[in-house]
């Protein structure tokens, strides 16, 4: 109650809010009943990836497979679309799953078939998207949702939920599933795997989304909406 009062208090008298997507200005206007039009948004971005000289890691499978990327916060919900890729026969590489088991779900809820990375550097990430026949996206709630834009600027295939800002921040390059609709999911799976030029198809429109989203464009908005001119437009 006390943050909330106290950032309804501060956003009212703030000048602007920036946040990073439409739904996150949604969800505050929502919650804090600040109208809309004092929100900025200045997108994340996944731009700095095409730097990384891809590594591959030693964990890497020979087979083909999917890619996870996220911790075992409860709302990332991970082990139940792990269990079902692994259950169906696909090789599944989860990244990132680690942390407090007070705050997070067990590891062990996990499928003992993934092949479990935990972190990994830029480089080892950027071969896994890079090689990967997709990346599996299952989260219930992101305020942005940088993983499938890491995905598609890299030319990997998205099939991610259709939960909060995720649709946005995709767009119409990715496959989309109900979180909590596993035989769903496993449904987009064989449409990637079955139909003609769909795989390529989302590598294509990937790149395109990914290019709608850079870290110099929303930092010059972030400059101007502070009332700084960015260096090299005096």
């Amino acid at each position: 109650a006390f943050y909330r009062v106290s950032y309804s208090i501060l956003g009212r008298w703030a000048r602007h809010l920036i946040t990073v997507s439409h739904f996150s200005a949604r969800e505050l206007d929502d919650v804090l009943g600040i109208r809309s039009q004092k929100f900025v948004v200045a997108g994340c971005a996944a731009d700095a990836l095409t730097a990384v000289e891809p590594t591959r890691p030693d964990l890497a499978p020979d087979e083909p497979f999917y890619l996870m990327v996220g911790t075992l916060a409860v709302h990332k919900n991970l082990p139940a679309p792990v269990r079902a890729v692994s259950e169906s026969g696909r090789t599944v590489v989860v990244v990132g799953a680690s942390g407090n088991d007070q705050v997070f779900s067990q590891a062990a809820a996990l499928s003992p078939k993934a092949i479990v990375a935990g972190r990994l550097s830029d480089a080892e990430l950027a071969w896994l998207y890079r090689n990967a026949r997709g990346l599996i996206f299952p989260s219930r709630y992101e305020g942005f949702g940088l993983p499938p834009l890491e995905a598609q600027t890299l030319g990997c295939p998205v099939i991610t939920s259709n939960a909060a800002s995720l649709p946005e921040i995709a767009g119409d390059a990715a496959l989309y599933f109900d979180p909590d609709d596993m035989p769903g999911l496993l449904a987009q799976l064989d449409r990637l795997e079955s139909e003609a030029g769909l795989e390529s198809t989302l590598r294509e429109r990937g790149l395109l989304n990914a290019g709608r989203y850079s870290w110099e464009a929303s930092a010059e908005q972030i400059l101007e909406t502070v009332g700084i001119t960015p260096a090299g437009r005096d």
